[in-house]
């Protein structure tokens, strides 16, 4: 581990704290942090009992009596209120959180967690969420050719929209030097594979093609600070997935209500555009309903708060709420309703 490294983890932890080094390998970090004066003690744990011998011998040589060592797997050496952190660094996301779901009573004592995983990042932070901790503070850097990001977890509550977690609110929000170097370093491997695509002529790819472009979009719109997407990039990217032109004749399907420039944030997802829907959207702060029943009808000419449809329409364009309807043509598209009762009912689609 090098030393910006250190140093940026180091940052994280709270002065004079008793912390436990999860998986510490040779002992660079406890030293470090012992050496700095940023841990009054440091247990330092590891599986494998060379590292833990050899981390043994150089405490000797130094005779450095702030640094225990604990042989085990995970959190296991670790008793309930021993430390007030636990550092996990150099491992992959799907592990650190199968170490600290092992071990979930202590971790729920702890006052905080610094993580940092090399892959599997965004199922760390949903994990995080889901056992009552919320991301304090979460900084990037790279080293070398790699991207490192490192979290500090505390107890509480947060939520996170599905960008938010893939890339980080506080990324997305602070957008460092080195957010952007990888940014811009996934728009160049997309451009890429682009290029292999339409150079091997590959059969069926069309669909791929769409996908990374949409992509490529995407991360071009946080690198300008606007990643979040409108109505208009919604009904766009719904509307290549399942188009319009497979719904019937007079169906109401597509954007319902809304400024196609509006921007979404926390989309509600409901079977119809009703006053139920429409009423916990506006309480809970939605911006959008995605709706399978259309609302609006050829038949309603005129949007008064007056009940029924009319009302829910008026509701709707008060409190900035969009309404989008994907009915016959999600029915109709290839694995969409109708692919689905008729597995249900023991029908192959491919075949009726």
């Amino acid at each position: 581990m090098k030393y910006k490294r250190l140093k940026m983890i180091g940052d994280l932890i709270p002065k004079n704290s008793v912390i436990a080094d999860i998986g510490t390998d040779h002992g660079i970090l406890p030293f470090y942090l012992v050496d700095e004066r940023k841990a009054k003690k440091v247990i330092a744990t590891d599986i494998s009992m060379t590292s833990i011998d050899i981390l043994e011998e150089k405490i000797s040589q130094f005779k450095n009596k702030k640094i225990e060592t604990r042989w085990g797997d995970g959190l296991s050496p670790i008793k309930i209120n021993e430390v007030e952190g636990v550092v996990l660094t150099g491992l992959g996301g799907f592990l650190i959180k199968e170490l600290l779901e092992r071990d979930l009573e202590k971790v729920k004592k702890l006052d905080y967690l610094i993580l940092q995983a090399n892959v599997g990042i965004e199922e760390l932070r949903k994990y995080l969420h889901s056992i009552n901790f919320k991301i304090e503070e979460e900084i990037d850097l790279f080293d070398g050719k790699h991207y490192y990001t490192i979290i500090k977890a505390i107890p509480g509550n947060e939520e996170y929209t599905d960008l938010e977690y893939r890339f980080g609110k506080i990324h997305l929000e602070r957008k460092s030097p080195a957010f952007q170097r990888m940014i811009r370093e996934l728009i160049s491997w997309y451009y890429q594979i682009l290029k292999e695509i339409d150079k091997k002529s590959i059969v069926d790819s069309s669909q791929r093609e769409k996908e990374l472009q949409q992509e490529i979009k995407l991360l071009k719109r946080i690198l300008k600070g606007d990643s979040m997407i409108t109505l208009r990039d919604f009904a766009d990217y719904i509307e290549e997935v399942i188009p319009l032109e497979l719904k019937v004749e007079g169906d109401n399907c597509g954007i319902q209500v809304g400024d196609p420039r509006d921007k979404i944030t926390k989309m509600l997802i409901s079977l119809d555009h009703d006053k139920e829907s429409i009423e916990y959207a506006i309480e809970n702060g939605y911006d959008a309903i995605f709706a399978h029943h259309p609302l609006l009808r050829p038949a309603i000419d005129t949007v008064i708060n007056e009940g029924g449809t009319q009302g829910v329409a008026f509701q709707a364009i008060k409190n900035g709420v969009s309404l989008y309807t994907a009915h016959t043509n999600l029915d109709s598209v290839h694995g969409g309703v109708n692919d689905v009762l008729g597995k249900l009912c023991g029908l192959d689609p491919e075949k009726t």
